[in-house]
C-alpha cells in the first residue's frame, strides 16, 4: 500500500439537508466516478486525472443505482450534511489500485454526522468522529471492511426516527471509544443491524442495545473493558444474537459485571450460542443468568478447548546474557553449552572497563577485547553496556544555585540566567567545573544529579564528580547529548574498532535509564534494539516497536511473572540455587514455569533475557546458578521450541516481522482473564494481529449455520461454520495433494480439504469424487458444504497392501462416488469390500475391470471403481486377491511316439478363485483368448508342436507351455555278421548291428548249438528281432590218457608207495586233453585245491593231504576224468633215544654204546664229539683218537628212513 506522507484534509463540502441529483438521463450501464486528492476536478470525473477532489462532487454526478464512486487514500472532512445520494446501491469505495491504494478516512469533526437517505455501499474506508444517522425509512448501509473508530466522540449509530431499515457491516474493524458513551446505540424496534465477521478492539464502553434486531455473527472482541460489552436495556424488545463469536482479553471495572447482560424490560432477550470466552477472575460466566444459552458455547481455562490462532506459535526467542561484571559468569562455559544446542548468546560490556586491570580481568570474566574477539568470531554477540554503565536520564539540564542567587540553565535558549542579573552563553562552556567558575559558584552549592559519568552513584558535590581537564572520563556535562554521545556512540564505536564495523548492534543501559531520546539517539547512531537491564539476576523481556520510533526496547514483564520462576510452585521462596547447584535440585515445577512462559511468548511474541550475575537483587536476592542448571535450563527451552539467540538477532526479526508483536508492559495488572488468553493484547497494534485458526483449532467447524456470511478476508465459509472471523480455509486439494493417513480429512463441496487429526509424515493416495470427476464450482463468497469425512486411514504398501478407511457423509444419497486408489502393485487383482462385504455397490471406472468386487490394478498400481450405495458411514477396504495363475497339466507328456497320441490338458487352481479356460495352438504359434479352446483330448498324428495356456477367473493368465510329440512308424534293420559254421568244439561268438535305435547287444557266444534273439528297438518303440541258429558245435569230452600225476616231496619225485615225512606234497603232469580247463583235488566231496591248467596241458599244485582223488575238468568245466583214490604214507615219528648214563668215563679207542628205538626202525646215528661228527648204522661208537683228554660232552642224533630224527646229550671224560 501506498503510503501518503503528506495527507491533506479535504472537505466534503456537503449541503445542509441532503443534496440530491435530479434525474439525468438514463445510462446503459453504471458509472465509476473517481475522488483524489491530487485529480483536477475535470468532469465527468470517471479517470484520476480528472478526479473530483471532494467525495460531494463526485456523488453528485452518479445518477443511477449501481454507480461506484472510488476515492483515493486520503483525510476527508465531513460537515454536517449527507453523503447519500437520490439513488439506491451507489457504492463509496477506498481504492485498490495500485497508486490509488492508500487508507482513506472520513473525519466527521466534532459533530459532524453521516447521514443516510437511501441504500448506500461502503467499502474500504476508514470513518472517525462519525455519528451515523438514517433520514428516510428505506435507508439502509452496508460498510464492507471498513474502520470504524479511533476517538470516536458520539454514538456510531442513532436513529431519531421510526424507521425503517437495515445496516450491515461485513469485515469491519470496531474499536477505540473512550469517552463513556456507548459505541452503539441502537433503539430503534423495526431496524435489524448485523455485524458479520467483524473485529472489536480496545472499547471502553459498551454496545447499548434498546430494541431492534441485532445479529453478532463471528466476530472477535478482543481487549474491551468498562462496563458491559453488549447490553440491553430500557423498555423495549430487542432481540439479539450473538453466535460464533470469540470474546477474549475483555475485562470489566466491576467484577459482579457480565460482559453480555440482558436489562431490557419490555422482553426480548440474548441468544448466545457457539462461541468462545476467556474466563474471568472470579470464573465465573461470562453472561448474565438471563441470557439465553443456546448451546455449544466454551470457557477457556474451563473446557479443554484448543482455540489456537495462528498467532500462537510466533517465534519464542531467548538470549542468554551474560555482562562483564567481577565474576563474569561462566564466560567460556555457558558460550559452548550455547553452541552445542545450536545456539548463540550475548555479552554486554562497558567498554571503558575493558582490559582494566585487576578489576575486571578474572578467570571467567570477558572483560577483556581478546575474548570479546574470540566470542564474536564464533557468531557471538558482543553488545555495548555504554562507556560506563551508567544513569542516562538523570544526565541532562539542571539548575543550581548559589547564595542568595538563583542560576538558570535554558538548553534550548542557550542562555545562562542568573537572578542578580547576571546572562552568559551556554554554549560556551561544556564541563559544570567552567560553568561554576562562569557564575562565582562554589561546588557545595551547586545541586547535582544522583550518577556521575563514571556511575559512581550520588556525589555531593561536583568536586566529586568534575574536573576541570575536558578529556578526563569523569567529565559531567551539563548537555545530555554531550554524555549520549560520549556513552552511547562512544562504546558503539570502541566496539566497531575492536571487532569490525558493524560489530556493535544492541545497547543495554542501566535500570532502564534511558528515555525517550536516548532510544531515539541510539536509533540515530546506528542501533538496532535498545534493552533496559532489569533489577532481577534472572528475568523475562518482552521485545516490542516503539510508539513514534522504530526502533526496538527489550522489557521485562510484571514483576509477578518473572519474581517466582525460581521459587517453588508451592509458594516456598526459600529455595537457593546457590546452594542447590545441581541442575537436578532447580526448584519443583521449574519446568512448568518456564513452559508457560514459552508458550505465552508463542502467543504474543517475545524474548526471554535470561542472565547470569553474581548475586541478585529485588525480588531474588543472592541467587546464582551453577552451569549444570543453566544448561538444563537451556537444554529445556530449546526442547520446547524456543530459538536461543542474540538480542541482535531477536530484534532483527522483530523489526523485519513488527506487526505480530505487543507492548505487554503497559497492560493494567488488573485484568481479569484466564492466564491464557490474550487479556495483554490492548495495544492498537492487535489490530494488525493474525487471528486465521491454526489447522489444529477445535473453533473449526464448530459453529452454528448462519446464512450469507463471509469471513474477514472475505473467505467463504467451509461446511459448518468456524468459531470467530476468520473461517478456516483447506488447504489442500483433492486429486492434487494426498490426504495425511493419520489425520484423515474432511473434504467440502469444491474438492478442498483439510487435515481433521494431526498430521504424520505418511500419506494415501486415495482421491474420491463425484462420479464425474469434477466438484461444484461455487462463487468466491458461496458457502462450501461439507462433502464427506474420511478417517480411521490404514495404508500398507507391502505385502497384502491392505488399504482401509471410513469414509461418512450427511449430504450424500444414493450418488455415485468416483475412487481411485494408488500405492498398489501394477496388473494385479484386489479384492474390494464395503461394511466387510465383498463387491457391495462396487463397479469398476475409468478402464479398471472389477468383477464381483475384485478390480484389477492398472500399470500405475492404482484401480478406480464407483461406489453406488447410499451415504451415511461406510467401511472400505481394499486387499490383494488371487494374483496366481493356474497351472496346466498334459497327459500324455510331449515325446517320441510310435502310435497317434491323445492328449489331454487340465487345469488347476488350489487356491484360486477356479479355473476358466484352456486355449491351445498345434502350428508352433502362441495362443491367444481367440485361439482353439480346449474341451476334448488332442489327436496328435504326425509330428507336432503343442502350445497352451490358461486362464482363472480374476483373469490370472499362466505363461505359455510349449510341448513336442514326434510320431515315428518305421521299424530298424538289423544286420548279422559272419561267424564260424564249421563243425567245432569251440565257442562260436555272433555279432550284429542296426540302422537306427539300439540292440538288446551287438555279441552273442554260443558255447553249445541253440539260437539267439538279436532285437533292434529304435527311440518311438519300434522293434525288429533277428534269430541266429547254431548246429556245428560238439564238444563231447574226450578220455584223458593219464590219470596218474606225478608226485614230488620235497622237490624229489617220489612213488605213490613211500613213505613219506609229512602230507606236504606237490603233483604235476601233463594232460593236453584238458588243456585251458581245471584241475580239482578234492577228499570225497571236499575241495582241497583247484588249479587251471594252461593250454598245452601242463598243470602242478601244491597240496596238504593224506587222501585225495584229481578231478580233470576240460575248459568248459565239464569233469572228463578222476584219478583213483591216492592215500599217502606217512611215518611222521621221531626214534626215541634211551636215557644215557649221567657220567662216562673212557679213553680213546674204547666204545661206548647206546640203544635207540623207532617204530620202523632206526636208519642210522650221527656222533658230534670233539667238533667233529660221526655216522653210523650202530648203536655205538668208539671213542675217536683226536678227542681231548679231559672232561667233554657228545650229543646223539638217531635218524629214520623217511628223515625224523631226535638228539640227546652225554658227559664223557677221557681219560688217556
Amino acid at each position: 500500500m501506498r503510503t501518503k506522507l503528506n495527507l491533506q484534509i479535504f472537505s466534503l463540502a456537503l449541503l445542509a439537508g441532503g443534496l440530491f441529483l435530479g434525474a439525468g438521463v438514463g445510462r446503459a450501464s453504471a458509472a465509476t466516478y473517481y475522488v483524489s486528492p491530487t485529480g483536477s476536478n475535470t468532469a465527468p470525473y470517471d479517470t484520476w486525472a480528472k478526479a473530483a477532489t471532494t467525495v460531494s462532487v463526485a456523488r453528485n454526478a452518479a445518477t443511477q443505482g449501481g454507480d461506484i464512486i472510488e476515492i483515493d487514500g486520503g483525510l476527508f472532512g465531513l460537515s454536517y450534511a449527507t453523503i447519500d445520494t437520490s439513488y439506491d446501491n451507489v457504492t463509496f469505495k477506498g481504492s485498490s489500485e495500485n497508486e490509488h491504494n492508500g487508507q482513506v478516512t472520513i473525519n466527521g469533526g466534532a459533530s459532524n454526522a453521516l447521514f443516510l437517505d437511501k441504500v448506500s455501499i461502503f467499502e474500504n474506508l476508514k470513518f472517525i468522529n462519525t455519528t451515523l444517522y438514517t433520514i428516510n425509512a428505506t435507508a439502509a448501509g452496508t460498510f464492507n471492511d471498513c474502520i470504524i473508530g479511533d476517538a470516536l466522540t458520539n454514538k456510531l449509530l442513532y436513529t431519531p426516527t421510526a424507521n425503517t431499515f437495515n445496516l450491515i457491516f461485513n469485515r469491519s474493524k470496531i474499536y477505540k471509544k473512550p469517552d463513556g458513551n456507548s459505541i452503539f446505540s441502537l433503539s430503534q424496534s423495526t431496524v435489524t443491524t448485523a455485524f458479520n465477521a467483524c473485529q472489536f478492539f480496545d472499547l471502553q464502553d459498551s454496545i447499548s442495545i434498546t430494541n431492534g434486531i441485532v445479529q453478532f455473527n463471528n466476530d472477535l472482541f478482543m481487549g474491551n473493558r468498562k462496563h458491559s460489552l453488549i447490553v440491553t436495556s430500557g423498555t423495549g424488545a430487542p432481540n439479539v444474537s450473538i453466535k460464533n463469536s470469540i470474546f477474549l482479553g475483555n475485562y470489566l471495572d466491576n467484577e459482579s459485571s457480565y460482559l453480555i447482560n440482558h436489562g431490557a424490560t419490555g422482553g426480548g432477550g440474548i441468544t448466545v450460542s457457539s462461541s468462545v470466552f476467556s474466563a474471568g477472575a472470579t470464573g465465573k460466566s461470562p453472561f448474565a443468568a438471563n441470557v439465553i444459552d443456546g448451546g455449544n458455547n466454551k470457557i477457556l481455562g474451563v473446557s479443554d478447548y484448543n482455540l489456537g490462532f495462528m498467532e500462537s506459535r510466533m517465534p519464542a526467542f531467548v538470549s542468554f546474557m551474560n555482562e562483564n561484571a567481577e565474576q563474569g559468569g561462566y564466560f567460556s562455559e555457558m558460550a559452548e553449552d550455547l553452541e552445542s544446542l545450536g545456539g548463540k548468546g550475548t555479552w554486554t560490556v562497558a567498554t571503558s572497563h575493558m582490559d582494566d586491570a585487576p578489576i575486571y580481568e578474572k578467570e571467567n570474566g570477558i572483560a577483556r577485547w581478546d575474548r570479546a574477539r574470540d566470542l564474536y568470531a564464533r557468531g557471538h554477540e558482543i553488545s555495548s553496556r555504554t562507556r560506563n554503565n551508567v544513569n542516562l536520564v538523570d544526565m541532562k539540564a539542571f539548575q543550581m544555585s548559589k547564595s542568595g542567587v538563583t542560576v538558570t540553565i535554558n538548553t534550548a535558549a542557550d542562555s545562562i540566567v542568573t537572578s542578580d542579573g547576571l546572562t552568559k552563553t551556554l554554549s560556551d562552556y561544556e564541563t559544570v567545573t567552567q560553568l561554576a567558575a562562569a557564575i562565582g559558584a562554589s561546588y557545595n552549592s551547586v545541586a547535582v544529579p544522583n550518577s556521575d559519568q563514571a556511575g559512581n552513584g550520588s556525589p555531593t558535590s561536583l568536586a566529586d564528580v568534575v574536573d576541570v581537564d575536558i578529556s578526563a572520563t569523569t567529565i559531567f556535562y551539563y548537555d545530555q547529548s554531550k554524555h549520549f554521545e560520549y556513552q552511547i556512540l562512544g562504546s558503539k564505536q570502541d566496539i566497531d574498532a575492536e571487532l569490525g564495523a558493524g560489530a556493535c548492534k544492541t545497547l543495554t543501559v542501566y535500570n532502564n535509564l534511558i528515555g525517550t531520546e536516548g532510544k531515539l539517539y541510539a536509533k540515530s547512531v546506528g542501533y538496532t534494539a535498545v534493552r533496559g537491564s532489569s533489577i532481577w539476576p534472572y528475568y523475562v523481556v518482552m521485545m516490542d516497536p516503539l510508539p513514534n520510533a522504530n526502533d526496538l526496547e527489550i522489557t521485562r514483564l510484571p514483576s509477578n511473572m518473572s519474581k517466582k520462576i525460581f521459587q517453588d510452585v508451592t509458594g516456598n521462596s526459600s529455595y537457593n540455587p546457590a546452594i542447590d547447584d545441581v541442575a537436578e535440585n532447580l526448584p519443583i515445577g521449574w519446568e512448568k514455569k518456564f513452559d508457560n512462559v514459552v508458550a505465552r511468548m508463542q502467543t504474543y511474541g517475545g524474548v526471554l533475557a535470561f542472565g547470569n550475575y553474581r548475586q541478585g537483587k529485588g525480588d531474588i536476592a543472592d541467587v546464582e546458578l551453577s552451569r549444570a542448571q543453566v544448561r538444563a535450563i537451556m537444554e529445556h527451552l530449546a526442547l520446547r521450541g524456543a530459538q536461543l539467540v542474540t538480542m541482535e538477532n531477536a530484534a532483527q526479526w522483530v523489526i523485519d516481522n513488527s506487526t505480530g508483536w505487543y507492548d505487554i508492559n503497559r497492560v493494567a495488572t488488573t485484568g481479569k482473564d484466564d492466564v491464557n488468553t490474550v487479556r495483554y493484547i490492548v495495544d492498537s497494534k492487535q489490530r494488525q494481529g493474525n487471528y486465521v485458526l491454526q489447522d489444529t483449532s477445535s473453533a473449526i467447524d464448530s459453529g452454528s449455520s448462519v446464512s450469507g456470511v463471509v469471513d474477514f478476508s472475505g473467505n467463504p465459509i467451509y461446511g459448518v461454520p468456524d468459531i470467530g472471523t476468520y473461517e478456516y480455509q483447506p488447504p489442500h486439494t483433492i486429486g492434487i495433494n494426498e490426504i495425511d493417513i493419520a489425520a484423515g480429512a474432511r473434504i467440502y463441496g469444491d474438492g478442498k480439504f483439510r487435515d481433521l487429526n494431526t498430521t504424520s509424515s505418511n500419506t494415501a493416495d486415495l482421491v474420491i469424487k463425484p462420479e464425474s470427476g469434477n466438484f461444484t464450482t461455487y462463487g468466491s463468497t458461496e458457502a462450501r458444504p461439507n462433502w464427506m469425512d474420511i478417517t480411521d486411514i490404514t495404508w500398507l504398501n507391502t505385502g497384502n497392501h491392505r488399504k482401509a478407511w471410513t469414509e461418512s457423509s450427511s449430504v450424500l444419497g444414493a450418488t455415485n462416488i468416483l475412487h481411485t486408489i494408488g500405492d498398489l502393485d501394477s496388473n494385479k487383482n484386489y479384492n474390494v469390500s464395503v461394511d466387510t462385504i465383498l463387491g457391495q455397490n462396487i463397479q469398476g471406472a475409468n478402464g479398471t475391470i472389477c468383477t464381483n468386487g475384485i478390480c484389477k490394478s492398472n500399470s500405475e498400481g492404482k484401480i478406480s471403481f464407483l461406489y453406488t450405495g447410499g451415504y451415511s458411514e461406510h467401511d472400505f477396504e481394499i486387499i490383494e486377491g488371487d494374483n496366481v495363475a493356474p497351472i496346466t497339466t498334459v497327459s500324455p507328456e510331449q515325446g517320441l511316439y510310435n502310435a497317434i497320441q491323445s492328449v489331454v490338458l487340465t487345469c488347476s487352481d488350489d487356491a484360486g478363485v477356479g479355473c476358466d479356460k484352456t486355449y491351445y495352438t498345434l502350428d508352433g504359434s502362441n495362443p491367444t483368448t481367440a485361439s482353439t479352446q480346449h474341451t476334448d483330448p488332442i489327436d496328435i498324428v504326425s509330428d507336432t508342436v503343442l502350445k497352451f495356456f490358461s486362464t482363472d477367473l480374476n483373469g490370472n493368465s499362466e505363461s505359455i507351455q510349449t510341448k513336442a510329440y514326434v510320431i515315428d512308424t518305421i521299424f530298424p534293420i538289423i544286420t548279422i555278421n559272419q561267424y564260424d559254421q564249421e563243425e567245432t568244439d569251440q565257442n562260436i561268438t555272433v555279432t550284429a548291428s542296426t540302422n537306427e535305435g539300439t540292440l538288446n547287444t551287438t555279441t552273442h557266444t554260443f558255447t553249445q548249438n541253440g539260437s539267439f534273439d538279436f532285437v533292434a528297438t529304435d527311440d518311438a518303440g519300434n522293434q525288429t528281432t533277428e534269430t541266429v541258429t547254431i548246429t556245428n558245435i560238439d564238444k563231447t569230452p574226450k578220455a584223458v590218457a593219464d590219470t596218474s600225476p606225478n608226485l614230488f616231496f620235497n622237490d624229489s619225485r617220489k612213488s605213490f608207495s613211500s613213505f613219506l615225512k609229512s602230507n606236504r606234497i606237490k603233483l604235476k603232469n601233463t594232460n593236453p586233453e584238458i588243456a585251458g580247463g581245471k584241475i580239482k583235488i578234492k577228499n570225497g566231496s571236499k575241495l582241497i585245491s583247484e588249479v587251471s591248467v594252461d593250454q598245452s596241458g601242463q598243470w602242478g599244485v601244491k597240496i596238504k593231504a593224506k587222501t585225495f582223488k584229481v578231478h580233470y575238468l576240460n575248459q568248459d568245466g565239464v569233469e572228463i576224468a578222476t584219478s583213483k583214490e591216492y592215500k599217502l604214507k606217512v611215518d611222521d615219528k621221531k626214534p626215541k633215544i634211551k636215557p644215557l648214563s649221567p657220567l662216562y668215563i673212557k679213553h680213546r679207542g674204547s666204545i661206548m654204546d647206546f640203544d635207540a628205538t623207532d617204530n620202523r626202525g632206526v636208519d642210522y646215528y650221527k656222533i658230534s664229539i670233539a667238533g667233529k661228527t660221526i655216522k653210523t648204522k650202530k648203536s655205538e661208537f668208539i671213542i675217536p683218537q683226536f678227542s681231548k683228554k679231559g672232561p667233554q660232552t657228545f650229543t646223539i642224533t638217531a635218524y629214520d628212513k623217511v628223515g625224523n630224527k631226535s638228539s640227546k646229550k652225554g658227559n664223557l671224560v677221557v681219560t688217556w
